[in-house]
């Protein structure tokens, strides 16, 4: 079983050019930009790297290349079976969306405990992630601008069909962000596109969720119901200002504390935590010395 190492490489490009355009953005500093909030320019400094500011693209890049790592030295130690099980999910109930103005306030906790209801008992590995819907309104007399917190997450030991029979009714009592939508996505995925998968969930925002409908009401010829059609959504990337709005969106967020893990996934969260969070204690075990030599 071989996997993909050049997976993690294109990720890690991927994370600098976002860097970069973030940095020039602020740097230009046109008039009427998006202006990053509070701590924001020293969160995503080098300074921040140490912090796990979720923010922080070193911080990220090292997060998700340890993340990586664990994972797939894990999976090369799985039997055949159960790496052949591996699932890819995406969590998304409505109860977790905030307006954009709102997002910072996030608390990852109550989405934690909803995705460890809904996965509990199997093991699994994942992250929290943030989508940007710049033109949806939770409410008609909201402001456009929506911020979808969701779950990614790798799932191994239970086939897919078996996956699927276990979430639908779970996520059946949650509505989605979209109309009619699904609040899970399943997708049975090969072992060796484990660390591709895996990576999708650990990169910074860089897209944005743009909400269409193909048409607006349908009628059901044999009922006479009127039934409106499902949204849809189309994926494009984050213009610069929108980069730096998802930095304020994240400002008040930890990698570290964005983990979703059940089962087997709980050991390899701990190692990542510990490793991720080594420079930190390194540096805090300096100053102390310093403080007391």
């Amino acid at each position: 079983m071989e996997f993909v190492i050049s997976d993690l490489e294109k990720m890690i490009t991927q994370e600098r050019e976002n860097e970069c355009i973030i940095q020039n953005y602020i740097k230009d500093g046109k008039a009427n930009y998006v202006r990053p909030e509070g701590n924001v320019v020293r969160q995503i400094s080098p300074a921040g790297q140490a912090l796990l500011y979720a923010n922080n693209t070193k911080a990220r890049i090292n997060f998700a290349t340890i993340a990586h790592d664990e994972v797939l030295d894990h999976f090369r130690a799985l039997s055949r079976k159960d790496q052949k099980s591996a699932c890819f999910v995406t969590l998304t109930p409505r109860r977790f969306s905030m307006p954009l103005d709102e997002a910072w306030k996030f608390d990852a906790k109550p989405l934690q405990d909803w995705a460890h209801e809904a996965l509990g008992g199997l093991h699994h590995f994942g992250m929290i992630e943030a989508a940007l819907y710049p033109r949806h309104r939770l409410s008609a007399a909201g402001e456009p601008g929506t911020i979808s917190w969701h779950v990614h997450a790798i799932v191994w030991g239970m086939s897919k069909q078996d996956l699927d029979g276990r979430l639908e009714p779970i996520c059946a009592q949650d509505q989605s962000l979209l109309a009619r939508g699904k609040v899970y996505h399943c997708k049975k995925i090969k072992v060796e596109a484990v660390g591709k998968y895996l990576l999708y969930g650990l990169k910074s925002p860089q897209n944005q969720y743009l909400t269409f409908s193909l048409a607006k009401e349908r009628i059901d010829l044999e009922t006479g119901e009127i039934r409106s059609e499902p949204m849809h959504q189309r994926k494009g990337k984050l213009r610069p200002g929108q980069r730096v709005q998802m930095c304020n969106v994240l400002q008040y967020q930890h990698l570290d504390q964005l983990l979703v893990a059940g089962g087997d996934g709980v050991q390899v969260s701990r190692k990542v935590r510990k490793e991720a969070l080594r420079p930190l204690r390194m540096r805090r075990d300096l100053g102390r010395r310093t403080r007391f030599s």
